[in-house]
């Protein structure tokens, strides 16, 4: 059994931890003949829609993982492929459009419902209960969910959503973006929710405004530490990136 492995991320620490999982997985599996290769490209290498050259060098492999390709754009490239190789698992977030076997991710709805709720008792004693979302690119499905998702909990638990804030997955965008969303609202922001990974400048700006709110961050990684240590950030979601790629693995190969 040959497996391709083609992974499109501009987290190198995501990118890492999937591959952890898939070493894994093959450890448990590498006496029934299984072989497999990885490519990882990162997103300011190129975008993902512009990777069919690696996609298709596993046209005659048994089959291909793939994580990092929810974007529309690249839904022809993807089926076009599938009509020479079906066999496609997709790992951490999932492109609908396309034929694939089966996915393997953290359930993004069930997160921003769990944000929206942890949001809502932090803030049970205030007199207002203003929150503004900042989501990861709405390019991917993964935010496109969890932005959908964080509204109609939002709803459920008596939270006003302000603003919903597309940071593009960028530290620059956010850099950005952020002074400007709190200069708007100033001190009537209550809450935060960012659904990207990336949200060390958030942290930054709230920690050197003394701004008194609740944050709600995403993933686990060395940088947040500080943050969470400070109480800058009063929770922070995780999700396990090798066990998504362990599963999608080791189902596969089975």
């Amino acid at each position: 059994i040959r497996i391709g492995v083609l992974i499109h991320s501009k987290f190198k620490i995501n990118a890492e931890k999937m591959l952890k999982g898939i070493e894994d997985a093959y450890d448990t599996l590498k006496d029934y003949k299984i072989t497999y290769d990885i490519t990882v490209i990162g997103r300011d290498t190129k975008n993902a829609w512009e990777c069919e050259a690696e996609l298709n060098k596993y046209v005659d492999y048994d089959g291909v993982l793939i994580s990092g390709f929810s974007s529309e754009k690249c839904t022809s490239m993807l089926n076009d492929f599938a009509k020479k190789n079906p066999n496609i698992v997709q790992i951490h977030n999932i492109n609908n459009d396309i034929e694939y076997l089966f996915v393997s991710r953290h359930d993004e709805m069930l997160a921003s419902n769990m944000a929206a709720e942890f949001l809502s008792v932090c803030l049970r004693y205030r007199d207002t209960k203003n929150v503004i979302l900042f989501t990861g690119s709405l390019e991917s499905s993964v935010h496109r969910n969890s932005q959908k998702m964080f509204l109609e909990a939002a709803a459920i638990y008596g939270l006003n959503v302000l603003e919903c804030v597309d940071m593009q997955d960028s530290s620059q965008a956010l850099k950005k973006c952020v002074p400007e969303v709190f200069e708007k609202y100033g001190n009537h922001i209550d809450g935060v929710y960012i659904t990207s990974g990336i949200s060390v400048e958030l942290c930054k700006y709230i920690e050197s405004n003394k701004l008194d709110l609740s944050l709600v961050t995403f993933d686990v990684y060395d940088e947040l530490n500080e943050y969470i240590e400070k109480g800058i950030i009063s929770a922070t979601i995780s999700q396990n990136m090798s066990k998504q790629a362990q599963n999608a693995f080791s189902l596969f190969a089975r």
